[in-house]
């Protein structure tokens, strides 16, 4: 294992291709490039990233990792006065599990995080602001703990797969002109996937799914219609929802 620290800006892209090592980009240093700015996609897995600096990607995502569903098993903190920035997505995982603890900014004009394998878990008490979405995770056991703020144009956060589960304690936002939910759980026919409010989530549609059976729990505000539709889906209400809610067939 080797740490590299990096204590000076620079547009040139950093290359993460050894596995297990760490890479800290220090306050107030600038990663600026065109194109990727950390390119660890490839089959190398357990590195570690710490962001107490700045990322900017143009073109680009700004920290991409995996490749093929090889590669996984990263960590990412961004730490409070860290930023990251991309055109793209902010981070995208495509081999293995992604791990995201992020107290700094994250703005991307794609998705925030896109993870493609599963497990990924994001801990975010800081700001994640996306176009698309500020979490896409595909393949299951997804878990998203969201304490801060999370803002999308699209669905804000859009989990599939199996036993996934989204809890927050601060706010979700969606300023979707197409009834794109704030928070999306798809599971599939029969799996089951738990949504747990205490904080506060807008949108025209607070809460959607699809298929699955699926459990709402709020505590807090549902600023928004909720709509399960098919699957056996159970919703406790214990604070406030504005809006309508649709259980669907088969509850």
């Amino acid at each position: 294992m080797a740490v590299h620290q990096f204590t000076f800006s620079t547009t040139v892209p950093i290359t993460a291709n050894a596995s297990q090592d760490v890479y800290i980009i220090r306050p107030n240093v600038f990663i600026a490039t065109t194109g990727v700015s950390i390119n660890g996609a490839n089959a190398t897995t357990s590195k570690k990233f710490l962001i107490y600096g700045n990322i900017v990607a143009d073109s680009g995502d700004a920290i991409a990792l995996g490749s093929s569903g090889t590669g996984g098993f990263n960590s990412v903190f961004v730490f409070a006065g860290g930023t990251i920035f991309s055109e793209f997505d902010a981070i995208e995982s495509s081999g293995g599990s992604l791990r995201l603890v992020n107290d700094g900014a994250i703005v991307a004009f794609s998705n925030g995080v896109e993870s493609t394998f599963g497990g990924t878990k994001v801990i975010n008490r800081g700001s994640i602001n996306a176009v698309t979405s500020a979490v896409e995770a595909i393949g299951g056991n997804d878990h998203v703990v969201n304490f801060g703020t999370m803002e999308s144009v699209g669905i804000t956060l859009n989990l599939f797969g199996p036993n996934g589960l989204v809890i927050n304690h601060g706010d979700i936002v969606t300023t979707s002109a197409t009834n794109s939910p704030a928070v999306r759980l798809f599971p599939g026919t029969g799996e089951v996937a738990r949504f747990e409010n205490f904080g506060t989530v807008s949108g025209e549609f607070a809460f959607g799914s699809e298929a699955g059976d699926e459990t709402v729990i709020n505590h807090g505000l549902l600023q928004g219609h909720v709509n399960t539709k098919s699957g056996n889906d159970r919703l406790v209400n214990r604070g406030t929802i504005e809006g309508d809610v649709d259980l669907g067939a088969g509850n």
